[in-house]
């Protein structure tokens, strides 16, 4: 899905994705994000073309407590910045530390036992009549 994009940022997200794209890497994750990104300013910062320090806070702490969303949602709006700063123009570069990588989950290590019990388990599960794709 195109998203069309109308804030003050429009023609820098759509020349940061169009970029990425060239260079091969893909732009799936940053349409959608920064498609968020576009929708919010254009509620909150509907006059701005400026990535300054306050609407890249506010799109972040609009997020705080989303867990890896937030994560997700302050790199790709690091990348933009990064991308404009780069390409001549002014843009506020938040830290990476904002949002700090979020923390791998403890693997769960079965013994034996439990093994055993969790694959006795599943056998007794119905199975489902889906169609799995090789």
């Amino acid at each position: 899905m195109t998203y069309e994009y109308k804030s003050g940022f429009a023609r820098q997200i759509q020349e940061m994705l169009e970029h990425r794209a060239a260079m091969g890497h893909s732009v799936k994750d940053y349409n959608k994000i920064l498609a968020n990104f576009d929708r919010f300013c254009m509620n909150h910062f509907p006059n701005e073309n400026i990535l300054t320090k306050e609407i890249a806070f506010a799109w972040c702490n609009d997020a705080k407590g989303n867990g890896k969303g937030g994560f997700n949602r302050a790199s790709a709006l690091r990348g933009f910045a990064r991308y404009i700063f780069l390409a001549g123009e002014e843009a506020y570069v938040m830290p990476p530390s904002f949002f700090p990588m979020p923390k791998a989950k403890q693997p769960i290590i079965m013994n034996h036992v439990e093994l055993t019990n969790f694959f006795e388990a599943t056998d007794c599960c119905p199975s489902s009549k889906k169609k799995r794709s090789a």
